[in-house]
């Protein structure tokens, strides 16, 4: 499920999905994004863009819904002080380096 939660960010629930299938969610949205040209006519020919990714696993590394938003925001701003286009992981702090 995808949901938009703020002016440039969006949630993906995954319900009952293990931590490795949720760094293969994550890693494929950041990837196919950052392969994908989106044409702008008040831009150049075209715009290149690229997500930061915060991820945790409910309830392993929150409690209740408030900690899940806590970790994924602190999340995804490491991932844009890291220098964007990777993700994050709760757990254990796990990284995916842009590929």
């Amino acid at each position: 499920m995808v949901f938009r939660y703020g002016g440039e960010e969006f949630a993906v629930v995954l319900p009952e999905t293990n931590k490795s299938d949720v760094i293969a969610v994550a890693e494929r949205i950041r990837a196919n994004v950052s392969l994908t040209r989106f044409m702008d006519p008040g831009m150049m020919s075209s715009q290149h863009l690229t997500v930061s990714i915060g991820a945790c696993i409910f309830p392993v590394d929150a409690q209740n819904f408030e900690e899940v938003i806590d970790n994924v925001d602190k999340h995804l701003y490491s991932a844009k002080r890291l220098g964007r286009d990777r993700i994050c992981f709760s757990s254990e702090m796990k990284e995916v380096e842009d590929r």
